[in-house]
Protein backbone atom coordinates (compact mmCIF):
# COMPACT_ATOMS: atom_id res chain seq x y z
CA UNK A 1 0.00 0.00 0.00
CA UNK A 2 0.90 3.65 -0.76
CA UNK A 3 0.85 5.98 1.95
CA UNK A 4 -1.64 7.89 0.06
CA UNK A 5 -4.06 4.62 0.18
CA UNK A 6 -3.91 4.85 4.29
CA UNK A 7 -4.43 8.48 4.62
CA UNK A 8 -7.95 9.32 5.97
CA UNK A 9 -10.16 11.19 3.87
CA UNK A 10 -11.04 13.73 6.42
CA UNK A 11 -9.95 14.14 9.39
CA UNK A 12 -11.99 14.55 12.69
CA UNK A 13 -11.51 18.46 12.83
CA UNK A 14 -13.26 18.76 9.75
CA UNK A 15 -16.68 16.90 10.58
CA UNK A 16 -19.39 18.64 12.03
CA UNK A 17 -20.66 18.11 15.53
CA UNK A 18 -23.92 15.85 13.57
CA UNK A 19 -21.45 13.83 11.32
CA UNK A 20 -19.16 12.96 14.86
CA UNK A 21 -22.32 11.30 16.16
CA UNK A 22 -23.39 9.76 13.19
CA UNK A 23 -19.52 8.20 13.16
CA UNK A 24 -19.63 7.68 16.95
CA UNK A 25 -23.22 5.29 16.52
CA UNK A 26 -21.28 3.57 13.63
CA UNK A 27 -18.72 2.59 15.61
CA UNK A 28 -20.72 1.49 18.73
CA UNK A 29 -22.90 -0.73 15.95
CA UNK A 30 -19.87 -2.21 14.39
CA UNK A 31 -18.34 -3.08 17.51
CA UNK A 32 -21.74 -4.62 18.49
CA UNK A 33 -21.95 -6.37 15.28
CA UNK A 34 -18.79 -7.94 16.48
CA UNK A 35 -20.50 -9.52 19.43
CA UNK A 36 -23.02 -12.06 18.11
CA UNK A 37 -26.27 -11.93 20.19
CA UNK A 38 -29.15 -14.31 18.80
CA UNK A 39 -32.76 -13.41 20.05
CA UNK A 40 -35.77 -16.06 20.38
CA UNK A 41 -38.77 -15.43 19.45
CA UNK A 42 -40.14 -13.57 22.92
CA UNK A 43 -37.09 -11.24 22.13
CA UNK A 44 -35.06 -12.11 25.01
CA UNK A 45 -31.36 -13.32 24.34
CA UNK A 46 -31.30 -17.04 23.47
CA UNK A 47 -29.04 -17.92 26.00
CA UNK A 48 -31.51 -16.56 29.11
CA UNK A 49 -34.05 -18.78 26.90
CA UNK A 50 -32.06 -22.21 27.14
CA UNK A 51 -31.84 -21.45 30.90
CA UNK A 52 -35.17 -20.83 31.82
CA UNK A 53 -36.93 -23.90 32.26
CA UNK A 54 -40.46 -23.27 30.97
CA UNK A 55 -42.62 -26.14 29.42
CA UNK A 56 -45.44 -24.71 27.64
CA UNK A 57 -48.78 -26.70 27.28
CA UNK A 58 -50.01 -25.29 23.65
CA UNK A 59 -53.69 -26.51 22.50
CA UNK A 60 -52.86 -26.65 18.29
CA UNK A 61 -56.13 -27.73 16.61
CA UNK A 62 -57.00 -31.15 18.25
CA UNK A 63 -54.28 -31.68 20.29
CA UNK A 64 -51.88 -30.88 23.11
CA UNK A 65 -48.34 -29.75 22.89
CA UNK A 66 -46.00 -30.09 25.70
CA UNK A 67 -43.82 -27.57 23.78
CA UNK A 68 -40.00 -27.61 25.91
CA UNK A 69 -37.23 -25.28 25.81
CA UNK A 70 -33.96 -26.31 24.28
CA UNK A 71 -32.05 -27.48 27.38
CA UNK A 72 -35.46 -29.38 28.59
CA UNK A 73 -34.88 -31.23 25.51
CA UNK A 74 -31.47 -32.39 26.25
CA UNK A 75 -31.60 -32.77 29.89
CA UNK A 76 -35.13 -34.80 29.30
CA UNK A 77 -33.98 -36.78 26.25
CA UNK A 78 -37.22 -36.06 24.90
CA UNK A 79 -38.61 -33.51 21.94
CA UNK A 80 -41.75 -31.77 21.86
CA UNK A 81 -45.07 -34.55 22.80
CA UNK A 82 -48.06 -33.85 21.18
CA UNK A 83 -51.54 -35.52 22.11
CA UNK A 84 -54.79 -35.65 20.92
CA UNK A 85 -56.97 -33.95 23.06
CA UNK A 86 -59.81 -36.65 22.64
CA UNK A 87 -56.95 -38.79 24.54
CA UNK A 88 -57.52 -37.05 27.45
CA UNK A 89 -59.19 -38.15 30.36
CA UNK A 90 -58.93 -35.29 33.26
CA UNK A 91 -56.75 -32.77 33.93
CA UNK A 92 -56.37 -31.30 37.06
CA UNK A 93 -54.07 -28.68 38.65
CA UNK A 94 -51.21 -29.99 41.09
CA UNK A 95 -49.96 -27.49 44.07
CA UNK A 96 -47.42 -30.28 44.82
CA UNK A 97 -46.35 -32.29 42.02
CA UNK A 98 -42.97 -34.20 43.87
CA UNK A 99 -45.99 -35.89 46.16
CA UNK A 100 -47.70 -37.15 43.15
CA UNK A 101 -44.57 -38.71 41.40
CA UNK A 102 -44.69 -42.41 40.34
CA UNK A 103 -42.18 -44.96 39.36
CA UNK A 104 -38.48 -44.34 38.34
CA UNK A 105 -36.57 -42.96 35.90
CA UNK A 106 -36.02 -43.93 32.86
CA UNK A 107 -34.78 -41.12 30.42
CA UNK A 108 -33.81 -37.71 31.85
CA UNK A 109 -32.36 -36.04 34.57
CA UNK A 110 -33.90 -36.68 38.21
CA UNK A 111 -32.51 -34.37 40.85
CA UNK A 112 -34.53 -35.05 44.18
CA UNK A 113 -36.44 -31.86 44.52
CA UNK A 114 -35.21 -29.46 42.24
CA UNK A 115 -35.69 -30.75 38.95
CA UNK A 116 -37.15 -34.10 37.19
CA UNK A 117 -37.04 -33.46 33.30
CA UNK A 118 -38.37 -36.75 31.30
CA UNK A 119 -39.54 -40.21 31.22
CA UNK A 120 -40.34 -42.10 34.45
CA UNK A 121 -41.85 -46.16 34.56
CA UNK A 122 -44.34 -47.30 36.84
CA UNK A 123 -46.37 -50.66 36.90
CA UNK A 124 -49.21 -49.32 34.85
CA UNK A 125 -46.88 -47.84 32.18
CA UNK A 126 -44.87 -44.05 31.43
CA UNK A 127 -45.43 -40.98 32.60
CA UNK A 128 -43.48 -37.56 31.14
CA UNK A 129 -42.91 -34.75 34.02
CA UNK A 130 -41.11 -31.42 33.53
CA UNK A 131 -40.89 -30.60 37.17
CA UNK A 132 -38.99 -27.57 38.79
CA UNK A 133 -38.27 -26.37 42.28
CA UNK A 134 -42.00 -25.61 44.27
CA UNK A 135 -43.72 -24.77 41.28
CA UNK A 136 -46.54 -26.05 40.90
CA UNK A 137 -47.94 -28.06 37.99
CA UNK A 138 -50.63 -29.53 35.47
CA UNK A 139 -51.47 -32.98 36.14
CA UNK A 140 -52.85 -34.28 32.23
CA UNK A 141 -54.35 -38.23 32.38
CA UNK A 142 -54.55 -39.76 29.23
CA UNK A 143 -55.89 -43.13 27.78
CA UNK A 144 -53.74 -45.58 27.21
CA UNK A 145 -51.19 -44.56 25.04
CA UNK A 146 -47.15 -43.84 24.65
CA UNK A 147 -47.74 -41.82 27.97
CA UNK A 148 -50.06 -42.30 31.07
CA UNK A 149 -49.63 -38.87 32.15
CA UNK A 150 -47.86 -35.87 31.96
CA UNK A 151 -46.67 -33.51 34.62
CA UNK A 152 -45.77 -30.15 33.74
CA UNK A 153 -45.03 -27.60 36.07
CA UNK A 154 -46.43 -23.47 35.09
CA UNK A 155 -44.34 -21.13 34.64
CA UNK A 156 -43.35 -18.51 37.86
CA UNK A 157 -46.44 -16.34 38.90
CA UNK A 158 -47.91 -19.32 36.82
CA UNK A 159 -51.54 -19.93 37.30
CA UNK A 160 -52.13 -23.93 37.48
CA UNK A 161 -55.79 -23.95 38.35
CA UNK A 162 -56.40 -22.04 35.13
CA UNK A 163 -53.91 -23.83 32.95
CA UNK A 164 -56.07 -26.90 33.86
CA UNK A 165 -58.95 -25.18 32.95
CA UNK A 166 -58.07 -24.32 29.52
CA UNK A 167 -57.04 -27.45 28.60
CA UNK A 168 -60.41 -29.16 30.34
CA UNK A 169 -62.40 -27.09 27.91
CA UNK A 170 -60.05 -27.94 24.93
CA UNK A 171 -60.66 -31.37 25.99
CA UNK A 172 -64.03 -31.03 26.47
CA UNK A 173 -63.99 -32.38 29.90
CA UNK A 174 -64.63 -31.02 33.50
CA UNK A 175 -61.15 -29.59 35.27
CA UNK A 176 -60.97 -32.82 37.93
CA UNK A 177 -60.54 -31.01 41.53
CA UNK A 178 -56.02 -30.22 42.73
CA UNK A 179 -54.57 -33.69 42.58
CA UNK A 180 -52.55 -32.96 45.74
Amino acid sequence: MTPAQNSPICTVADLSELDRTAVHQADTCALAADQPQSLSVIGTPADARILDPMAELIVDDGDLVVHLTLGEKIWGFHGDIRVRLSSIVSVAPDPKPWLGLRGWRMAGVSVAGHAVLGTRRHGDGYDFCILHRDRPAVRVNMAPGRFSRLVICVPEGGDPEAEAARIAAAAGIAPSAPAS
